[in-house]
């Protein structure tokens, strides 16, 4: 084993997925305090599609996304993500926005790997959440909310595509998020919890 798979494998993850506007990234802001490095998935793809993401919207960033998957392996932004994680001499790293569960594989193949799901409380509630955040490119409606979401889900989705469903289930951990936008002191504790359980040890 050379030094750098010696070096990637004494890493910890923690890799969250779940849908669009659970609470995922309010825990960017609690790993920023602690000086724990946060990776964006999401951010990885965005940078990738460049200039077009302001022009076609969060389902034209999924069909990017699936597109870059089909040519180039379903797991194509786990290793870009890796990349970004081996340079930092961090034990631990925070993975947000997987969403294909070849991606869940890569990262369990090449590191110790915690999987923690967060999900809303319900679909209106992500949708409340939806509109609270106001992103560019999210959807207007509740039609069409109900739209990515279900494709997002993995519904109508092959092997490269959309698979938030899939990767649930293969997480370690499941939050239910009860708070909406900018209300995420429920989602910590229970975030901090689980990294206790599985020997996670935090400073505080």
């Amino acid at each position: 084993m050379s030094a750098a798979q010696r070096s990637a494998s004494d890493k910890t993850l923690v890799v969250l997925t779940g849908p669009m506007a659970a609470g995922k990234g309010a825990l960017e802001e609690w790993a920023e305090a602690r000086s724990i490095p946060f990776v964006s998935m999401s951010e990885e793809i965005e940078e990738h599609a460049g200039k077009q993401k302001e022009e076609i919207g969060r389902e034209g960033m999924q069909d990017f996304a699936n597109a870059q998957r089909r040519a180039h392996g379903p797991d194509v932004y786990a290793r870009k993500t890796a990349e970004h994680i081996d340079t930092n001499h961090s034990s631990l790293a925070i993975v947000d926005g997987m969403r294909n569960v070849r991606e869940c594989e890569y990262f369990r193949t090449h590191y110790r790997t915690i999987v923690i799901g967060i999900v809303p409380e319900s679909p209106d509630q992500e949708f409340e959440n939806v509109k609270e955040r106001g992103r560019p490119g999210d959807p207007q409606t509740k039609e069409q909310f109900e739209q990515v979401r279900q494709r997002e889900l993995g519904h109508g989705e092959g092997e490269e595509g959309q698979q938030v469903a899939a990767c649930l289930d293969a997480a370690d951990a499941v939050i239910v998020n009860p708070g909406g936008e900018g209300d995420h002191e429920e989602l910590v504790r229970r975030f901090e919890a689980i990294l206790s359980e599985q020997g996670i040890k935090l400073d505080r």
